[in-house]
């Protein structure tokens, strides 16, 4: 089982550069919750308010009982505006957390609120960062905001089109899930569905801060019951099983997953497995697989070094 979840690990370490992950609470074999890696990593800012005296595009926005200066990144001053609660940002994206909601645009301190009602723990403030991102790596630069309450948060992706600001990215974190936006837009989410399942979704924003997804790995620590007709608890503990799908909602049995052998000690249960549906493939094929993927959807055109890391640590070290 070592070499897998090494692999995994080396997965969740990819979102140190997104969010600063601590190694130590990243590991999942140790059964560390998405609670603590949430907690440690909602201060976006903690890095980069120490940096903005030398990097006037660093900027923290702890400080909300002064008023927001406009960074260089801000070129029109828009969010600068918004920051400062003189201008108001339009929704354009789908997400639940507007679902019930009439109204169609924001300022600050109502996005702010928004997303304290949305945690369920209005007695206590919210705290928020903000950051700029390069989504698209085109050299325009969008506002990051992450709103959190304990281990509750929300990311707001902003961008500034046309004189007006839009609402178009909206990530969550939460007691079982986390997600991080890097600074070039990658977007890196882990979760865990249960006690042996951790689940890892990654995607990217392109220059208009529109979201494609790229790709879902579930990872089996152990298989669950009745996979595959296993009954036998000492298999199912002493196996694992990891499942790239390609498509956003994607089974592990459907066209668009692939599957790994290489978690199952013993060998024998793979026919049970093909015979119930699953699809099996070399190192070499899952690379392929992911390398047309990030053609499709236009990842490979962009100067994102993330998902190109990802794929080189799982696959280059010994392809068959």
């Amino acid at each position: 089982m070592e070499p897998l979840v090494i692999t995994i690990l080396a997965i969740v370490l990819m979102l140190t550069g997104c969010g600063k992950i601590d190694e130590e609470k990243a590991n999942v074999s140790d059964g560390a919750s998405v609670a603590d890696i949430s907690v440690a990593n909602m201060s976006i800012a903690d890095d980069a308010g120490t940096e903005a005296s030398d990097n006037e595009n660093d900027a923290s926005s702890f400080i909300s009982h002064e008023r927001y200066q406009q960074a260089k990144d801000d070129k029109s001053g828009n969010y600068t505006a918004f920051l400062n609660n003189e201008k108001k940002a339009k929704v354009d994206c789908d997400d639940y957390v507007f679902e019930s909601e009439e109204k169609k645009e924001y300022d600050f301190e109502e996005l702010k609120e928004l997303a304290s009602d949305s945690t369920n723990l209005r007695e206590n403030p919210c705290d928020s960062d903000y950051r700029y991102i390069d989504c698209g790596c085109d050299g325009e630069k969008e506002l990051l905001i992450w709103v959190s309450k304990s281990e509750y948060g929300f990311g707001f992706v902003l961008k500034d089109e046309g004189g007006e600001l839009y609402i178009r990215y909206v990530s969550e974190s939460g007691e079982k899930f986390y997600e991080g936006i890097c600074e070039d837009g990658y977007v890196s989410g882990f979760g865990k569905a249960g006690a042996s399942l951790a689940i890892y979704d990654y995607g990217y924003l392109d220059k208009d801060a529109r979201y494609h997804f790229f790709y879902t790995c579930q990872y089996y620590l152990a298989l669950n019951l009745g996979m595959a007709g296993i009954e036998d608890e000492d298999v199912l503990n002493n196996n694992q099983l990891l499942v790239y799908s390609f498509g956003m909602y994607g089974d592990a049995k459907s066209e668009d997953s692939m599957c790994t052998d290489e978690g199952f000690v013993d060998t024998w249960i793979k026919k049970s497995f093909i015979d119930d549906g699953y699809k099996f493939y070399s190192k070499k094929e899952l690379k392929e697989r992911m390398l047309k993927r990030a053609d499709e959807i236009g990842l490979s055109k962009l100067d994102i070094d993330e998902w190109k890391e990802d794929i080189s640590r799982e696959f280059d070290d010994e392809e068959k």
